[in-house]
């Protein structure tokens, strides 16, 4: 962790420039860090890395920088999880040397040291696949709750990850393989779970989206 914080620092303190969909995401930050939060929902952008880029800004004192750091922060943190992933599935060398693929990957560590959603939404993905595979194992709906919660931030992060939401349902059911109908009433509960969990992040801004396009899209980003 140490290696992939300094590493990314470095990489924070020497980019240059700021792709266009860094600016959008700096535009939602600066009407969130004014109060403006109509029209901070309202770009084209999802909300929550603009939320968290405003919040950083106020104690770093500069939105593009707050940025980065946010990236940073993110990008570190998710050597955690896929350490823990790679020896859960197998054993502790593979966890260790998937931090390590982690640490020095070239685009997950210049995505680190950018103002774009990259590095967050692999650290929320990160843990829904850890906690989602613990949750499967063990059959359980308060794991799987906390899955929703997870995909519900991860998809006003990004939009695509509503998606995963279907791909969670299908594994809530067929993890077992042939065994479709054991364990069905968990299944079940595990399936309600994740929808709820989900919808309390999502829904709201599903809401909002209708609200000022008079359509049901769940993003203005990818236009459906």
């Amino acid at each position: 962790m140490g290696i992939a914080f300094f590493l990314r620092l470095y990489l924070v303190l020497t980019s240059a420039g700021i792709s266009p969909d860094g600016t959008e995401y700096l535009k939602a930050a600066k009407f969130f860090l004014k109060g403006d939060y109509y029209q901070g929902f309202s770009n084209a952008v999802p909300p929550f890395y603009p939320t968290v880029i405003s919040l950083t800004s106020l104690l770093v004192g500069d939105l593009e920088l707050a940025g980065k750091f946010v990236s940073l922060f993110f990008g570190t943190l998710t050597v955690i999880p896929i350490y823990i992933l790679g020896k859960r599935l197998f054993n502790e060398k593979v966890g260790f040397y998937s931090a390590l693929l982690l640490t020095f990957h070239p685009y997950l560590a210049q995505f680190s040291g950018s103002v774009l959603t990259e590095s967050t939404f692999t650290f929320l993905m990160a843990w829904t696949v850890l906690i989602g595979w613990k949750a499967l194992q063990f059959k359980s709906w308060r794991a799987m709750f906390s899955v929703g919660l997870l995909l519900g931030v991860a998809y006003l992060t990004r939009p695509e990850g509503i998606g995963f939401v279907v791909l969670f349902l299908l594994w809530i059911f067929f993890f077992d393989g042939a065994k479709f109908w054991n364990h069905l009433v968990r299944k079940l509960f595990m399936t309600g779970s994740l929808l709820i969990a989900t919808l309390l992040f999502a829904l709201p801004y599903i809401l909002f989206l209708h609200g000022i396009t008079g359509k049901w899209i769940v993003s203005r980003k990818l236009g459906f």
